[in-house]
């Protein structure tokens, strides 16, 4: 049975690799912006993400034996919550724990105060585009840019 469970931030090393897989995957689907991708490291991202001391955050990870299947990260800050960072390993995709995983943040969000919850998506990311979509988010703006 997989087991749902909220870790803090001294723990996140048990995500690293799957958010590489994650990183490697936006190298793989994208055309101009491979880059950008490519050069992010893990640490780097953490530190990005958990450097807003003015946000609450929540961490979760979908475990069976003690092997990391998926996670996602969220935060609030005031009425904003924000689905920062979700990824399930890709054996174990269709089995409903990103489901799961992007309602039970939902739902924290929602619990917490939050009226606008967002998430940002890369626009080549067509397939995440529609997993997200049926959970109710919409597109809001698209943010261009020029690669050199």
């Amino acid at each position: 049975m997989i087991e749902y469970n909220d870790i803090n931030q001294s723990n996140i090393g048990v995500i690293k690799e799957l958010w590489e897989n994650n990183r490697d995957y936006h190298v793989e689907i994208e055309d101009k912006f491979k880059e950008q991708y490519r050069c992010l490291s893990f640490e780097e991202r953490m530190r990005e993400i958990f450097d807003n001391r003015t946000r609450i955050y929540k961490i979760t990870i979908a475990e069976y034996q003690n092997i990391v299947l998926g996670y996602s990260i969220s935060a609030i800050k005031q009425t904003e919550g924000e689905l920062i960072s979700i990824h399930v390993k890709s054996t174990k995709r269709s089995n409903g724990i990103g489901k799961k995983l992007v309602e039970d943040h939902i739902k924290w969000m929602k619990n917490n105060g939050c009226s606008n919850i967002g998430v940002y998506v890369s626009s080549s990311n067509s397939q995440t585009i529609e997993f997200y979509k049926r959970f109710g988010f919409e597109s809001n703006l698209v943010y261009m840019q020029i690669v050199e």
